[in-house]
């Protein structure tokens, strides 16, 4: 069992291996088709002021506005707070 688990995992959704949009990522080559690792994070306050902390780095493309995110399908916007722009599924507000 835990065989069949570990082989589905590394499968990917797609076959290949590769993450999807929004999945978890160390380095460019684990992403699927032209998506990249990018940082993701939000602000922190400390006592030197507000600061980025970053949380994570997940598949995705470059962007820098909502608009950029259309090539993915509807659903996706851009998140541009502390890094490098990136798109994710969400809302926007």
């Amino acid at each position: 069992m835990a065989t069949a688990v570990l082989l589905l995992t590394s499968c990917g959704k797609d076959g290949t291996g590769k993450a999807d949009i929004g999945e978890s990522c160390s380095e460019d080559f684990e992403c699927a088709g032209s998506t990249r690792c990018i940082s993701n994070g939000g602000h922190q306050i400390t006592n030197d002021g507000l600061s980025c902390v970053e949380t994570d780095t997940l598949c995705s493309i470059t962007c820098t506005r909502h608009e950029d995110c259309a090539s993915l399908g509807t659903g996706y916007i851009c998140i541009d707070d502390c890094f490098q722009g990136s798109c994710l599924k969400g809302t926007a507000h």
